[in-house]
């Protein structure tokens, strides 16, 4: 089994890492983007179920400037975790030149959406 907190497998009726309680199933793997390093499974909330939370459209940005890798920093800074994606044939700009001509959509969990859009407000001018 796999232990819901921390993601530790265990046979015993507790996690032995953390303490938490067995599930009766391991719960689903967040399949719709590409993370090498497996941080945003760890990161991304989970209903009590077990399930992944949906994700949910933030913004589109567009990479000239770096506008999308600069929205996608600061939301990282803050915690929210988000998938970025290339729309259209933006995955295969990204690997020719580097950067998707189509610029990038940001998705962040339902429950992150209110505060990830207070966060890329731009402040009041004083």
């Amino acid at each position: 089994m796999r232990c819901l907190s921390c993601g530790t497998e265990y046979e015993a009726s507790s996690c032995p890492n953390c303490g938490a309680q067995t599930h009766a199933e391991t719960p689903p793997e967040v399949t719709w983007a590409l993370d090498f390093s497996g941080q945003l499974t760890k990161k991304w909330p989970r209903l009590p179920d077990g399930a992944a939370e949906e994700p949910a459209f933030l913004v589109h940005r567009s990479s000239i400037n770096m506008e999308d890798k600069l929205t996608i920093n600061m939301l990282d800074a803050y915690g929210v975790p988000l998938v970025a994606v290339a729309p259209g044939s933006g995955c295969f700009g990204k690997l020719i030149m580097g950067t998707s001509a189509d610029g990038t959509d940001i998705y962040v969990p339902v429950s992150f959406l209110e505060d990830a859009k207070a966060l890329l407000e731009e402040p009041a001018d004083d």
